[in-house]
C-alpha cells in the first residue's frame, strides 16, 4: 500500500474551453498517485466530476499531466497524460477529449490499448482516429 502518499494531490491545473459554439466552460484537473480527475464547474460555480482515471495502487507515480492543448481546433482542448511511469517503465499515454460535446470527456486514445511501444514513432492508425 502506498499510504499517506496515495492520498497527496501531485499536480492542480485549472483551464478553460471556448467552444466554437459558444460559452466558456471552466476545468480543474487534480492527479494524485492513485486518480486523474477532471473537474468541471458548473454554472452555479460548483466543481463536480466530468472524468476520473482510478489507477492501481502498485504503481507510484502514477499520473502525470503533459499537455492540455486544442489537437483539432474545435475551441475545447484536449488532454495528454501519462499513466503507470515507474523507474522500470516510461508508462502510457493517454489523451482525453470530448468529441463534438463539451461535457461529455472520454478516453480517445491510450497507448497501452494499441500496444505501442514508448519511442517506436508509429503514428495512430487510421482506423482508430477520432471521429464525431
Amino acid at each position: 500500500m502506498l499510504g499517506e502518499r496515495a492520498k497527496q494531490v501531485r499536480e492542480v491545473v485549472f483551464f478553460r474551453a471556448r467552444p466554437k459554439d459558444g460559452g466558456v466552460f471552466e476545468y480543474a484537473i487534480v492527479t494524485t498517485a492513485l486518480t486523474l480527475s477532471l473537474a468541471q464547474r458548473d454554472e452555479s460555480g460548483k466543481w463536480k466530476i466530468a472524468y476520473r482515471d482510478n489507477g492501481h495502487a502498485s504503481l507510484f507515480p502514477l499520473f502525470e499531466i503533459r499537455a492540455i492543448v486544442d489537437m483539432n481546433d474545435d475551441g475545447v482542448p484536449e488532454i495528454l497524460y501519462r499513466f503507470g511511469r515507474t523507474d522500470e517503465s516510461p508508462g502510457y499515454d493517454v489523451i482525453l477529449g470530448t468529441g463534438a460535446t463539451p461535457k461529455r470527456w472520454r478516453k480517445i486514445v491510450s497507448a497501452s490499448e494499441l500496444g505501442a511501444a514508448r519511442g517506436s514513432g508509429t503514428s495512430l492508425p487510421r482506423s482508430e482516429q477520432q471521429r464525431d
